[in-house]
């Protein structure tokens, strides 16, 4: 399985991290003093390094305001992570067009993908704080949740 992690480079504007600060000050936490959001993209299958690279470059990323990094990366000193999923058997609504981006891309050995959110937040946050955020603004528990720490979010072949 191959991880992609698509970021916003720092100096452009991320309208994404951005919005989910301005909502989290409208919940009145004012403890939060950055976030950054990044999309998580999960691949099953068998690539050369050249296919991943072009995959990462021509599909998942934006070269001139994004950032790839491949593997599951830490959060940085300081800040609190937390990763969001699809549920097993919820329908990832990314999933189809990512396929067949790879597809059109000629490459046919991706069987699987799936994608997740991943929030970093800095600032003073209690385990408490954390959970209120992700239980008011990031999670939908009908169809999401929060990806344990050694779980591994389980892709399904097509069938």
């Amino acid at each position: 399985m191959y991880r992609i992690e698509v970021s916003v480079k720092e100096g452009f504007a991320d309208p994404r991290s951005e919005g989910l600060l301005k909502d989290i000050l409208d919940l009145d936490i004012k403890s939060v003093a950055r976030v950054k959001v990044v999309s998580v993209y999960l691949l099953e299958g068998k690539l050369t390094d050249k296919e991943l690279s072009t995959v990462c470059r021509e599909l998942l990323a934006d070269p001139i305001v994004e950032e790839y990094a491949t593997g599951d990366n830490p959060a940085p000193p300081g800040a609190r992570l937390v990763e969001v999923a699809y549920n097993p058997g919820v329908m990832d609504p990314v999933e189809e067009s990512v396929k067949k981006g790879i597809r059109d891309l000629g490459i046919d050995t991706v069987s699987a993908v799936r994608t997740a959110k991943k929030y970093l937040f800095s600032g003073d946050l209690s385990d408490d704080t954390i959970k209120y955020i992700s239980d008011k603004l990031l999670v939908n528990s009908v169809v999401q949740h929060i990806v344990a720490r050694k779980e591994a979010v389980a892709l399904r072949p097509d069938t």
